[in-house]
């Protein structure tokens, strides 16, 4: 049912592998961050025939933008991170996820670069087939970022602060994935290993639902779906990723609705599956780095 594991090196154990003896030891012993957010309310969650409306004119179905609430849930996550160290922000490619984040970064006064990545991207069990991301066109904004401007899906020239020089971990289109929400573990992981193989400091991942919970049981082993627009906190101390905070909406004027759950029948159980697998792979990686050390 799940993608093969084996290949997906859990950052403990990559810690104690040699093809890591190039970093120094101060980098390795360096503390650093990891803040996820999932993107902010999105069209189609208060618009029940946004989606299906667009599958019967043939368009593009699979990237709503922001409601006005969500928009206003990025700008209150932005002050709720503004005042922190951010070095870069990885970003899914979808509308959504860039309206987030350049919502977030509005509100820094030294915004960092905005990185945009398809290894972030949805699940491919929720997109088109090929989903329908922005082109590289259609995200350059235009316009000066001092003024404020009310998104609609129309208006899809979506951010000033991406760096379009950064190569990313993936490229279009992406490999196809089998057991629904959790298919996008694999490529999730590798492209989160990657970029903390290759960035220091502390970053911000801006992604969605499944994603952001790979990337949390990549991390610290355990499946976290979070609300929309909530922070997740990880910190990297000695070797190891340890949840600080997860999935927190404290910072949000309106805490109702954040879609805290899986809504499709039988993911929850195949994503409680997955984690079991991921951990009992991981004992197992572990007792036999201890055996052959």
């Amino acid at each position: 049912m799940f993608p093969s594991l084996l290949h997906i090196r859990p950052f403990f154990i990559l810690l104690q592998n040699s093809s890591l003896s190039s970093l120094s030891s101060s980098m390795r012993d360096k503390e650093r961050f990891i803040y996820t957010v999932r993107h902010g309310e999105r069209m189609d969650n208060v618009d029940k025939t946004w989606k299906m409306s667009r599958k019967e004119k043939g368009e593009i179905w699979d990237d709503p933008p922001l409601t006005d609430r969500g928009l206003k849930q990025a700008s209150e996550t932005g002050e709720y991170l503004s005042s922190l160290p951010i070095t870069a922000v990885f970003v899914s490619p979808f509308t959504r996820t860039i309206q987030t984040a350049t919502q977030i970064l509005n509100q820094f006064n030294s915004p960092p670069p905005m990185y945009i990545e398809p290894g972030l991207a949805e699940s491919l069990n929720a997109c088109m087939d090929p989903p329908g991301i922005p082109s590289k066109e259609q995200m350059r904004y235009t316009v000066h970022p001092s003024i404020t401007l009310s998104f609609s899906y129309s208006f899809r020239k979506l951010s000033p602060y991406i760096n379009f020089s950064y190569t990313p971990v993936y490229s279009l289109p992406l490999p196809r994935e089998n057991g629904g929400d959790v298919g996008c573990y694999a490529r999730v992981a590798t492209t989160i290993q990657s970029i903390l193989d290759n960035t220091s400091g502390n970053i911000l991942i801006v992604s969605h639902g499944s994603p952001i919970a790979s990337s949390h049981l990549y991390l610290f082993s355990r499946w976290a779906y979070v609300g929309q627009c909530t922070v997740s906190t990880i910190a990297y101390r000695k070797g190891v990723y340890v949840p600080l905070s997860i999935g927190d909406s404290s910072h949000l004027s309106n805490q109702s609705n954040l879609h805290r759950v899986q809504s499709k029948k039988g993911e929850t159980e195949k994503a409680e599956e997955l984690e079991r697998n991921v951990i009992e792979e991981r004992k197992m990686a572990e007792l036999e780095g201890k055996e052959n050390a």
